[in-house]
């Protein structure tokens, strides 16, 4: 398995098809765009800041996986720099190696960068196991997010 940051000419297609993938597989999607169309122009305007960059896992041939990340100062402690999570997934025929790959690839990157911070999300939709991957990381839980429409 090969694990790399992406390149959006050429990857674009398996990328949206991994986005596709993992919308279908959560549980609130209100918030994101309502199609195809508008979801791949969501992502290409996020792939086109500077401060983001997306890692993606091949695997004979085939995208398997992806996490994308954005590299800013936090707005509370500006020399803080903070790696924070936009999404990340896994296909269903990935090898059960492909997270915890794409993982140690970021934290490895993150610190590269010159990030202080690693910021990760759990959806009420994401796997059971998560929490342990992250917490094996060295990452703690400090905050659970609501939301709603208005």
């Amino acid at each position: 398995m090969d694990v790399r940051l992406a390149n959006w000419s050429t990857d674009k297609q398996k990328i949206m098809e991994g986005a596709m993938d993992f919308i279908a597989r959560m549980d609130s999607k209100e918030f994101l765009p309502d199609s195809e169309a508008e979801l791949f122009d969501a992502i290409s305007r996020v792939m086109a800041y500077e401060f983001v960059e997306v890692t993606v896992a091949e695997h004979s041939g085939d995208i398997v996986g992806g996490i994308g990340m954005s590299y800013v100062p936090s707005l509370w402690n500006p020399k803080a720099v903070m790696a924070e999570e936009l999404f990340w997934w896994a296909s269903k025929e990935a090898p059960n190696t492909t997270s915890l790959r794409l993982l140690r690839f970021i934290k490895s990157r993150a610190s590269s960068v010159g990030a202080n911070f690693l910021s990760f999300k759990r959806l009420t939709s994401s796997p059971k196991g998560v929490s342990k991957v992250y917490e094996r990381m060295g990452l703690r839980e400090i905050e659970t997010t609501f939301m709603g429409g208005l």
